[in-house]
């Protein structure tokens, strides 16, 4: 068995992964980004980005590539009832989203990460080793790979692998999150971990409202 150690291990090169494993290393950790799928790859949920996300992205200087913009959110249900959801400025966001295919969108948060130094790994974690304490201390991958950290970043989806070998995984918890557009969802709980915390005020309330003094629905952050 072949050891690697890092400062951070994250599992999982979706948006989270790659967006903790990118700030992590702009920080000067040393950070190894495991996921089990080559990239680039697809994912059949959660093109579109909300505001928060478009601001979360420019706070990190981050561009994807041929991004179309969307204002307004139209949802029409299986009756054909439709309701548009507007899309205002926020005093820290733009009043608009982005919709970019998740192939795309993941392979340039993932590369980014790389370039500020994350160590790119293929590879399928089976296993997860704990210390006496029961803290998980390292992920062994089912090629052998033995993936050691101070921390260990289990960002591998709704039903993570990870905290389901760690004994973590509330099963409830993880079905109801699935139901989530990935790509909003995994940006707008980055932001919410982020040390300004974009859409949380000063005061603690939470959003910032705006121009109409109510929370915009397109920027609302999923729960």
């Amino acid at each position: 068995m072949s050891t690697s150690r890092f400062d951070v291990v994250v599992v999982g090169a979706g948006p989270a992964g790659s967006v903790a494993a990118l700030v992590l290393a702009r920080g000067g950790a040393r950070v190894a980004l495991a996921d089990k799928a080559a990239f680039p790859r697809d994912k059949a949920c959660g093109d579109l980005i909300g505001p928060r996300g478009v601001q979360l992205l420019g706070d990190l200087d981050i561009s994807v590539p041929d991004a179309g913009h969307g204002s307004d959110l139209l949802a029409v249900g299986p009756s054909g009832r439709r309701s548009r959801l507007p899309a205002f400025t926020g005093r820290t966001y733009p009043g608009h989203g982005i919709v970019v295919p998740r192939r795309d969108f993941d392979h340039a948060l993932r590369e980014a990460a790389l370039a500020a130094g994350a160590v790119g790994v293929r590879a399928r974690i089976t296993e997860v080793e704990k210390d006496s304490a029961g803290t998980v201390r390292a992920v062994i991958a089912s090629d052998g790979q033995r993936l050691a950290g101070d921390v260990i970043i289990g960002a591998d989806g709704a039903l993570s692998p990870v905290a389901r070998l760690a004994g973590m995984l509330d099963s409830a918890a993880g079905s109801a999150a699935a139901a989530c557009p990935a790509g909003i969802a995994a940006l707008a709980d980055l932001s919410r971990l982020r040390l300004a915390v974009p859409w949380q005020g000063r005061s603690g309330q939470r959003g910032h409202r705006g121009r109409h003094g109510r929370e915009p629905p397109f920027g609302a952050a999923p729960r």
